[in-house]
């Protein structure tokens, strides 16, 4: 996955898919929970949002999200790995247009899961802070500025 990533980060697209399928066979050789005798995790449930990760770092936030949809966050070995999932699948959707309340649900699940990850989070700051000019005195107006003041935005 490590290789995958370095080629997305590098523009070589190509080099992306043969890595992350080969995680993806062994994920299905270590079964549901993924996690080897050292901790490490490779369950398909990883392989699965680190393909969400790679898609959103190569500017295709559609094709997140379409993975997103596969995706089974709740059987992630790891609290980390499912926040990972929304906070990715929220970065993606808060790049789609019409998708904005969405995206601030999305956020708001993983910060439910993982609250420090979320809050401490540059990207996600980011994000939080770009949603917020011309937020409605709505429901999900007041949840993004409860979330951007738990994370020290100006709010």
């Amino acid at each position: 996955m490590c290789h995958a990533q370095a080629a997305v980060l590098e523009g070589r697209p190509g080099d992306v898919a043969a890595p992350m399928d080969a995680a993806a066979e062994l994920a299905e050789r270590f079964g549901a929970t993924g996690v080897d005798s050292r901790g490490m995790d490779c369950s398909p449930a990883e392989v699965a949002i680190r393909r969400m990760s790679l898609a959103l770092e190569a500017g295709e936030p559609d094709q997140t999200v379409s993975i997103a949809r596969d995706v089974h966050p709740e059987r992630h070995p790891f609290l980390s790995g499912r926040a990972h999932h929304w906070m990715f699948y929220g970065r993606a959707l808060a790049r789609l247009e019409g998708r904005r309340d969405d995206a601030v649900r999305a956020l708001r699940t993983a910060e439910d899961i993982f609250p420090v990850k979320v809050r401490r989070d540059p990207l996600l700051r980011d994000v939080i802070a770009t949603l917020l000019p011309g937020r409605r005195r709505d429901a999900i107006g007041v949840e993004l500025r409860s979330m951007a003041h738990r994370a020290g935005l100006p709010v």
